[in-house]
């Protein structure tokens, strides 16, 4: 069955694909060890899976999945500056985590400091990068497509809340996380997505 992303105008259509952004108003929240956990374990239930460094600012997904920066060749980072296309930037991880059924695929975020420095100063088409990512998810045939974002709440964390079918909203307890995590959380409600409710201490 096919039809249009989630409250995302222009978006193409996408097949049977699970978009699942995870998302958190501060640092040290998790975000980016539940989006590598889950592509995993998603992936090792046999689903094709994809786990996308939407942090721009400052990726570190591919030091928990194990990828040295050397073995990025071409990243999300360069997509966005017009320096590659996105087909070129998955990273077939399945035979790194001895995967039998499933598939599991990185899109990785440049760590060049140049390329990071070029997107604070100059920003990025936010709109055209996530109607690429959705294209790409239908040419891998994507079971789920699961987004780590950047922090905070911004241009690119609405927009990405708006692609979502589901969204992840973590917080740290501790601390005073609580007021933008639920913002976060009645963001992505108005967008008609399904959250995971924010827990209340």
């Amino acid at each position: 069955m096919e039809r249009t992303s989630n409250g995302h105008p222009g978006a193409p259509t996408r097949r049977n694909v699970h978009v699942i952004g995870i998302h958190s108003d501060r640092g040290g929240a998790g975000k980016t060890t539940i989006a590598a956990n889950l592509a995993y374990v998603v992936a090792r239930t046999g689903a094709k899976v994809a786990v996308l460094d939407a942090d721009l600012q400052s990726p570190g997904l591919h030091t928990l999945l194990g990828v040295e920066p050397t073995r990025i060749l071409h990243s999300v980072s360069e997509c966005v500056k017009g320096r590659c296309q996105l087909e070129e930037v998955p990273i077939d991880l399945s035979r790194d985590f001895e995967l039998d059924e499933g598939k599991l695929w990185f899109l990785p975020a440049s760590t060049d400091v140049q390329t990071i420095a070029s997107i604070l100063l100059e920003g990025y088409d936010v709109t055209g990068f996530h109607q690429s990512v959705l294209r790409q998810a239908k040419e891998l045939e994507l079971d789920y497509l699961i987004l780590d974002t950047h922090l905070g709440i911004n241009r690119e964390t609405l927009l990405t809340l708006a692609t979502s079918d589901t969204v992840l909203v973590l917080l740290r307890p501790a601390d005073r996380t609580h007021a933008g995590a639920g913002v976060l959380h009645r963001i992505a409600k108005s967008l008609g997505v399904e959250t995971i409710p924010v827990p209340k201490w």
